[in-house]
């Protein structure tokens, strides 16, 4: 008897997988997975024994099936000294996956750093840079904002909107005052269209009381959680669409595996991460 496991993480080192152990004590179970193992945290090597096949990026870039991933650093100076941030931060998320209650567990343990990841002044200065660079790139495209959670999803949205509307106040006012050449013109009045025509959503995933919590916080997530419940076509849809106005979604969680957007040509992570094998 052979046992096909998918996703084969997390879920997998639990009750019901035991059980399902216990129930088939013979059974061979084989695996599969998507996601990279942790350095450190290779569970499923433990439960499931070693790699029978390996497709990574590299050979997946190689083949054509996906196109090559780029990164540039474009991180804020935080005024914090300490070599575990990120490793620290990582853990608690990646054992909480960020549902509310474990959201305050993350701020409650972690508070002090995770309060200058998530500091105003510091969220402006990354709302700033990711207008700029997304207005910059040279093409139209869509981009994918990842915060470390929820509410910070939402301030993100909310503090891109508000350099987005300067953009465009920017581009208007230039247009009403000066006198440009017929280039310029024509390439302002394009930026001006993008500006103007560019649609941005909130996408997270549902939690009890989520409405009280966010209003705890100054926020509200009300009329982006009835968006996401009731767009037609579905936001999803919409940003896989490369001629929607849906070019800017804000995430946390939601949409960061087993979302295939060949429109998306930019991500934008500002979410500690550590390195994967």
């Amino acid at each position: 008897m052979i046992v096909l496991t998918d996703e084969a993480h997390r879920s997998q080192y639990d009750t019901l997988a035991l059980n399902m152990r216990a129930a088939l004590p013979k059974a061979l179970f084989l695996a599969f997975t998507g996601t990279p193992l942790i350095a450190g945290e290779e569970r499923t090597k433990e439960v499931f024994g070693d790699y029978v096949s390996i497709y990574d990026f590299q050979q997946s870039v190689e083949d054509g099936a996906t196109v090559p991933l780029f990164y540039e650093n474009r991180t804020p100076e935080l005024q914090l000294v300490n070599p575990d941030l990120n490793e620290d931060i990582y853990n608690l998320i990646e054992a909480a996956e960020l549902d509310p209650e474990q959201e305050a567990k993350l701020e409650r343990e972690l508070s002090r750093q995770y309060h200058i990841l998530t500091r105003d002044d510091r969220l402006d200065t990354v709302a700033q840079d990711i207008v700029r660079h997304f207005l910059g790139r040279g093409f139209v495209g869509k981009a994918m904002v990842v915060a470390i959670d929820k509410a910070t999803a939402l301030k993100m949205h909310d503090k891109v909107r508000k350099y987005w509307e300067m953009e465009i106040a920017v581009a208007k006012k230039r247009l009403a005052h000066y006198d440009l050449a017929e280039g310029s013109k024509n390439g302002l009045l394009e930026r001006l269209r993008v500006l103007t025509t560019t649609d941005m959503a909130v996408i997270v995933s549902p939690g009890q009381n989520e409405i009280q919590q966010m209003q705890a916080r100054g926020l509200d997530i009300a009329p982006h959680r009835k968006r996401m419940n009731e767009s037609q076509p579905p936001l999803d849809e919409k940003f896989k669409d490369p001629d929607d106005p849906l070019r800017l979604v804000f995430v946390c969680a939601m949409w960061l595996t087993g979302f295939d957007a060949p429109s998306c040509s930019t991500v934008y992570l500002d979410k500690p991460t550590r390195s994967t094998r």
